[in-house]
């Protein structure tokens, strides 16, 4: 079947004009492949692409649910108390306390305020 991010990729090349012509048909055919294998995004273009008579608000209006989505996400984090860090800053931390005698497995207690 291929992948479903390659196909959304070629569909958004097709209907937006960018380094290719811009070919509805072939837009549909490749959007259509990622929507049967799941692909959300690849169905909201599908469903509004006759509604929309100029591409680049359609393309706008996805980038800022995608934006809103990584808000959101960020806030649900931050709300449950789970708090985010790299690995390479992770790993630096712990070589750091592992310097100052702490053992490897040895952990904080935790305060909940």
């Amino acid at each position: 079947m291929g992948n479903q991010f390659s196909q959304y990729a070629l569909g958004k090349l097709y209907f937006y004009d960018g380094d290719v012509p811009r070919d509805k048909e072939k837009s549909l055919y490749w959007l259509g492949l990622s929507a049967a294998q799941g692909n959300a995004y690849a169905q909201f273009l599908i469903d509004n692409i006759n509604a929309q008579s100029n591409p680049s608000v359609l393309l706008a209006a996805t980038r800022l649910f995608r934006q809103l989505e990584n808000l959101f996400h960020e806030d649900y984090r931050r709300s449950a108390g789970v708090d985010h860090i790299d690995r390479k800053r992770r790993g630096q931390l712990q070589e750091k306390k592992q310097a100052q005698g702490h053992k490897r497995d040895d952990h904080a207690p935790q305060i909940h305020l």
